[in-house]
């Protein structure tokens, strides 16, 4: 299972480049305005931008979005969204099938105080977040490596 730690340092310095991790190819992100009043996540797949998650706390979308994408090893799978409102514990889960045959929970990366990132090796189709009694799950899209 892969896990990454965002890089804080550059984006508080004001790094203007989207940061890679190899083992999230073929997706990136980065801090936006990070000295702002509002700054953003801009989440990038394959140098394309996908989404731009504000700080702003008028709409708090669980999860965002995710992608899979498959790889000569099998597969990796992405997904991104909004930190909950109240703070409490979040969980995401990774699965394949129907009756979830296959399923994996990941560990969030907290890329701000507001947005989370979570990856993980393995050919996915669905992503499932929760915090508390609250829930999502959602297909996940088919990337452009």
């Amino acid at each position: 299972m892969l896990t990454a730690v965002p890089d804080q340092l550059s984006a508080e310095s004001g790094s203007t480049a989207p940061r890679a991790c190899p083992s999230w190819w073929p997706w990136s992100y980065r801090i936006a305005g990070p000295a702002s009043r509002w700054p953003a996540v801009e989440v990038y797949e394959a140098g394309g931008l996908l989404d731009v998650v504000t700080c702003t706390r008028l709409a708090a979308q669980l999860l965002r979005g995710g992608r899979a994408v498959r790889t000569g090893d099998g597969g990796r799978a992405f997904a991104w969204g909004r930190l909950p409102l109240s703070g409490g514990t979040l969980s995401v889960e990774f699965s394949r099938g129907l009756v979830r045959k296959s399923r994996i929970d990941v560990p969030v990366i907290e890329a701000t105080t507001w947005c989370w990132l979570a990856v993980a090796d393995g050919p996915y189709d669905t992503v499932t977040v929760r915090c508390g009694e609250v829930g999502f799950r959602s297909r996940l899209r088919a990337s452009r490596p």
